[in-house]
């Protein structure tokens, strides 16, 4: 059983990451595959969040970075005002919020975690 639960936004990535980037639509498989190492790097980067990580929703965005595909992690706290009715099918872009938002990104190929952080307080 996994212990993030999330959605996929197959239609997020194109662009979203940034200018000239393709997104893709991650599968159940490549979330199962990539779940250990994504603990893991919590586990160690964010001890405290992990403790909590049954309170918090992701969205899981395919990006395409140098010809590699990446699963994009976007963490979201339940209670965080933008858990609303667009949360499942639109990627939450916040700046701030503290650890109410953290994210990171996993490398299909190399299977490792890259890119962990935490949002900053305002």
């Amino acid at each position: 059983m996994t212990r993030i639960q999330g959605v996929i936004l197959p239609d997020a990535g194109d662009g979203w990451y940034g200018p000239g980037t393709e997104g893709w639509a991650p599968s159940d498989e490549d979330l199962r595959a990539a779940e250990p190492a994504v603990l893991a790097c919590i586990r160690e980067a964010a001890p405290d969040i992990f403790a909590r990580l049954d309170e918090y929703r992701c969205q899981y965005i395919g990006v395409i970075v140098a010809g590699g595909r990446r699963i994009y992690y976007n963490f979201v706290h339940c209670d965080a005002d933008e858990i609303d009715e667009d949360w499942p099918t639109e990627p939450v872009c916040v700046l701030d919020g503290g650890d109410d938002y953290f994210h990171l990104e996993y490398d299909l190929a190399a299977r490792a975690c890259l890119r962990f952080y935490v949002n900053g307080e305002a």
